[in-house]
C-alpha cells in the first residue's frame, strides 16, 4: 500500500498533508499555496501517477486473509516471488539489503506453512522487472523505495490482524509480517521525495521505475495467489 490506500499494501492514516490540502482547495475554489508548492515535488507526483496501479494491486490481494494459513501463505507467495524478481535488479546498497531480507522472511514463513517457493524464471542478474526482458539498468533506487517502504505501512495494519488469529499454522509465519523497517525508511525517503521536483528527466525515471515495480508485483499476484489457494484446498 502507498499513499493515500487502505489496501494490503497501506495504512491510509498515513495519508499526507498536501493530499488534504488539494482536497480543501478543490472545496472552496481557491487554490490553497500549499497545495500548489506539494504538486511541484515528486512525491506528489508519485502518488498521483501510481494510483491506478496500486489501486489494481491492492484489489488483486484483497482476498488474502493472513490471519489464515490459506490466505497468509498466498500472500507470502506472491511477496516471495516478487522480490526474487527485484532483488537482481536492485541497486546495491541499503535497498537492495532489505529487499533480499524481505525476500528471505517470505521464504521462511513459506515453508513453515509446508508450501514450496520455487524460483521463479529469470531471477538472474540480467532479468528486469519488464517480463523477463534483460534489464538495461537497475532500478531507481527511490522508486524501489518508494512501493517498498510504502508497503511496510500497510503491513502494521496486516501484523495487528495476523497476531490475533487463533490459526495455529498462520502463528508460526510471522517472520515476513514482523520484519522491521529500516531506520527512518520511510519519513527518510518522504521528506527527501517533497524536495524533488515533480519534472525532468530523473523524475520521469524514477516514475517509470516505480510502475515496474507495481507492474512485478501484478504479474506476482496472477501468477502465485491462484496457484496457492488451489494447493490449499
Amino acid at each position: 500500500m502507498i499513499e493515500g490506500s487502505s489496501g494490503p499494501l497501506h495504512d491510509k492514516t498515513h495519508e499526507d498533508s498536501a493530499g488534504d490540502a488539494i482536497r480543501v482547495a478543490g472545496a472552496t475554489g481557491h487554490e490553497n499555496p500549499a497545495s500548489r508548492d506539494a504538486r511541484a515535488t515528486l512525491r506528489w507526483r508519485l502518488r498521483q501517477d501510481t494510483r491506478d496501479e496500486h489501486e489494481a494491486l491492492d484489489a488483486m490481494l484483497a482476498d488474502c486473509d493472513v490471519a489464515t494459513a490459506p490466505g497468509l501463505a498466498a500472500f507470502l507467495a506472491v511477496q516471495a516471488d516478487a522480490l526474487a524478481r527485484l532483488a537482481p535488479i536492485c541497486a546495491d546498497g541499503a535497498t537492495r539489503r532489505f529487499v533480499i531480507d524481505l525476500l528471505a522472511a517470505a521464504r521462511t514463513d513459506l515453508r513453515a506453512l509446508g508450501v514450496v517457493d520455487p524460483e521463479p524464471a529469470g531471477t538472474d542478474t540480467a532479468t528486469s522487472a519488464f517480463d523477463g526482458v534483460p534489464a538495461p539498468r537497475m532500478l531507481d533506487p527511490l522508486a524501489v523505495d518508494y512501493v517498498i517502504f510504502g508497503s511496510r505501512l500497510g503491513n502494521t495494519v496486516m501484523h495487528r490482524h495476523w497476531s490475533a488469529t487463533a490459526d495455529p499454522a498462520a502463528r508460526q509465519a510471522g517472520r515476513f509480517l514482523s520484519l522491521p523497517v529500516p531506520a527512518d525508511g520511510w519519513r527518510g525517503l518522504t521528506a527527501r521525495l517533497s524536495a524533488m521536483p515533480a519534472t525532468g528527466v530523473d523524475a520521469d525515471r524514477t516514475i517509470c521505475d516505480a510502475r515496474a515495480v507495481f507492474a512485478l508485483y501484478g504479474r506476482a499476484a496472477v501468477a502465485r495467489r491462484a496457484e496457492v489457494y488451489r494447493a490449499s484446498a
